[in-house]
């Protein structure tokens, strides 16, 4: 089973509007043509898991009605199979041997449902893998039509490397992989001076900006989750501490002019940057490097400081290849500013002290002249 992109555009009309019909004027078809693109997902997954011999506790929908059809409805209700609407999962419950129950809560409610479970399926959408472009600094940029950061390409998946080329997931979330590959072999094939085979013609495949429909999810997220929901489970950062710009909560650190910070305040100091807030909260920073809340991250940071979501800059994270030895990386040769500023976050002195200043009176005197609000190395 496939979501083609006009599912997707459907599912982000029905989210801005909060209804079918004016999902439907927005996208200039009828209702039942809006619910007929969007209705048999969740319920025909659920009855396949069925068919397989499992069972299926309950569907979880955060929309106010139903998507599937009749006949999926009544053969999800045949076999038992509750369906919530207008409901969002805030929470699983767990014991020693794994997970035991799915914690609901209905919009507008504010009370919560316990549906037990021992395993959890929640997916908002896919997102390229570009890990490996990053990893060779192809040039890349934010296309919400390809579902995200993606490394900028040309006629052929050419990157911004020369001979290195992307098709596929790695280029972006389209419908025509096996085409595109096909033309960026012909292209590198070219790039080698070797004998290429004739070029083909690759349909036009029409593009939708997911970017709404995820916003959409994380509003919901956001007004039913509590304020302690992890946001980085790796380093138990919750979502309080994101968007209060909480230092880490080990190292005990007490400072009125940090506490009078927050994700809007710091984008008064300059756009908001993924990377900052690593290592003011050391969100996106364990063992996984923000693969599994990266994308989480930035669409919080957008939606609570009304930042688009284009504008807040990808995180870094480890490269997907062999370490490098440490002799290999002291050969690269500093810039100037890298040699100024390598102990100093940002270039935010109100949040570092440098090296050589710790131990000396002027680091009392910076202490106090910003109320505590340094941290030191």
């Amino acid at each position: 089973m496939r979501m083609n992109h006009r599912q997707i555009e459907a599912f982000r009309a029905v989210f801005q509007t909060a209804s079918m019909t004016a999902a439907g004027a927005l996208m200039g078809i009828t209702q039942p043509a809006v619910s007929r693109l969007i209705r048999d997902l969740e319920a025909e997954t659920a009855l396949k898991l069925l068919d397989r011999g499992l069972e299926v506790a309950a569907l979880v929908e955060v929309l106010p009605s139903p998507q599937a059809s009749p006949e999926h409805l009544a053969a999800l209700t045949a076999r038992g199979v509750t369906i919530h609407t207008g409901t969002t999962i805030i929470k699983a419950e767990t014991d020693s041997t794994g997970v035991t129950a799915a914690i609901v809560s209905e919009a507008g409610q504010g009370g919560t449902q316990r549906l037990p479970c021992d395993t959890i399926c929640l997916a908002v959408g896919a997102v390229p893998a570009i890990e490996l472009a990053g990893a060779l600094n192809c040039r890349l940029g934010f296309r919400g039509d390809l579902g995200g950061h993606v490394p900028l390409t040309g006629a052929g998946g050419a990157t911004s490397i020369p001979g290195i080329f992307a098709a596929g997931d790695c280029a972006g979330l389209t419908a025509d992989a096996e085409s595109q590959g096909r033309a960026a072999a012909r292209a590198a094939a070219a790039f080698l001076q070797g004998s290429a085979p004739p070029a083909e013609s690759v349909a036009a495949v029409e593009a939708l900006d997911t970017t709404p429909y995820r916003q959409a999810w994380m509003r919901a997220l956001l007004a039913a989750g509590a304020p302690n929901t992890l946001a980085c489970i790796c380093e138990e950062v919750s979502r309080a501490e994101l968007l209060g710009i909480r230092p880490p909560r080990y190292l005990n650190c007490a400072s009125n002019k940090l506490a009078a910070r927050d994700a809007k305040t710091l984008r008064e100091d300059g756009p908001l940057n993924p990377d900052q807030i690593k290592r003011l909260t050391r969100a996106g920073m364990g063992p996984c490097q923000g693969r599994r809340c990266r994308e989480q991250i930035a669409l919080t940071l957008a939606e609570t400081s009304e930042t688009p979501l284009a504008a807040i800059p990808l995180a870094s994270y480890r490269a997907p290849v062999r370490p490098l030895p440490l002799h290999l990386l002291g050969a690269i040769a500093e810039t100037p500013e890298m040699q100024r500023h390598w102990d100093v976050w940002f270039g935010i002195r109100t949040q570092w002290i440098p090296y050589d200043v710790i131990g000396t009176p002027e680091e009392a005197e910076l202490i106090a002249a910003e109320d505590g609000g340094y941290l030191h190395a």
